[in-house]
């Protein structure tokens, strides 16, 4: 059963590391938490050889240490990296004509922003709102 880690490990971690090398960039990955879990899983290595000396469980903490210093390593190559440039055309109303400027990708969204100028509709409670009084007359 403690078998089954290893594969589930790689391969959380892999997917990770493939979004990380395909926006060249690890985004809002934390620092902290990328080092701690490297340094973390490396001292389970020997806490395990020195508790344990189970080979299983000893591979399985250096196959994480192994994922995470990938992770790591990334952590620094993308530290001041800006992200995937891509282009988006904004369409001009006047003249027709696509203006383009590059923008950048950290796979970070807005939150929040999306509905600001939108109403919420009005709450039930039984009374009718002044559009509802108003469609009536």
């Amino acid at each position: 059963m403690q078998a089954a880690n290893v594969p589930i490990i790689i391969i959380s971690r892999m997917i990770q590391v493939w979004t990380n090398f395909g926006n060249k960039s690890t985004g809002q990955l934390s620092a902290v938490t990328v080092f701690m879990l490297f340094f973390g899983s490396t001292a389970r290595i020997f806490t395990s050889i020195q508790e344990t000396g189970d080979q299983i469980v000893i591979i399985t903490f250096t196959v994480a240490s192994i994922c995470n210093a990938i992770i790591a390593f990334q952590m620094i190559y993308y530290w001041n990296s800006k992200g995937k440039v891509t282009i988006v055309s904004k369409k001009s109303s006047s003249k027709g004509k696509g203006k383009t400027t590059p923008t950048t990708s950290n796979n970070t969204k807005s939150i929040g922003n999306e509905n600001k100028n939108q109403s919420l509709p009005a709450k039930q409670t039984g009374k009718k709102s002044e559009g509802q009084k108003q469609k009536k007359k």
